[in-house]
């Protein structure tokens, strides 16, 4: 099966409607809101990490449960706190993997023809822009440390866990600013501050995945409203 062209828009709406309900459903309401989002992916093409994500919402969600029930330990309390967020934060971060994947050119285009404020638009295309190179830097350097040494394994993090985010964090804040500069000159240079509504090479329209999967968006916001 290949993969499946949609719209911006729906990509969008998909992260939206993902984040409103993470913090107000039920764990069964999640469980069914992982699983749109799961089928969600793979007809959006992003299959090869769907095994992992899904590893890791079973393990945070069953440890978070886990952790619940030792309510009298602080240590395991905190624990359970933090895994709580962290497990509805991943349908949040599989829709936004598949909306990062979208050219700013065209999330530009598609956001404007729906006649969003330009002061959303600008940040949200340089900040997908930005993700997907820092995630190429931090492993460039996670490389250099590995000639040299001083790779972040769990040992080394254990002995020396200062010198370990030094190492990794004052080279990748020093590139960042670096990549800023450079993202927000070329969006200049490519009329990003133009008034004038921009074009696009690729027709922006509905289709019938488009159409499909809003359908299955809106039986799902029924569902989580019947099930919480």
């Amino acid at each position: 099966m290949k993969e499946i062209q949609l719209d911006a828009r729906t990509k969008t709406l998909v992260v939206l409607v993902s984040g409103f309900f993470i913090f107000v459903v039920s764990d069964v309401g999640l469980i069914v809101l992982f699983l749109f989002l799961l089928g969600y992916s793979y007809i959006a093409g992003e299959r090869k990490v769907l095994l992992g994500i899904t590893a890791a919402f079973l393990f945070v969600l069953f440890f978070q449960r886990f952790a619940f029930g030792y309510g009298t330990s602080v240590i395991m309390a905190t624990i359970a706190f933090f895994a709580y967020f962290a497990v509805r934060l991943i349908p949040v971060f599989m829709g936004g993997l598949i909306l990062s994947k979208t050219p700013p050119g065209e999330l530009i285009a598609t956001l404007q023809k729906c006649y969003v404020p330009r002061v959303i638009i600008v940040p949200l295309a340089v900040g997908l822009r930005f993700l997907p190179t820092i995630r190429q830097e931090t492993a460039t350097i996670l490389d250099v440390m590995r000639l040299r040494g001083i790779y972040p394994t769990v040992w080394n993090i254990w002995r020396h866990p200062l010198l370990t985010f030094e190492y990794l964090l004052v080279p990748l804040v020093i590139r960042s600013l670096t990549i800023a500069d450079d993202i927000s000159m070329a969006a200049v240079t490519r009329g990003v501050e133009n008034p004038a509504p921009r074009s696009s090479l690729r027709a922006i329209k509905f289709g019938q995945a488009d159409f499909w999967v809003l359908t299955g968006l809106v039986s799902l916001v029924i569902i989580l409203l019947i099930v919480n």
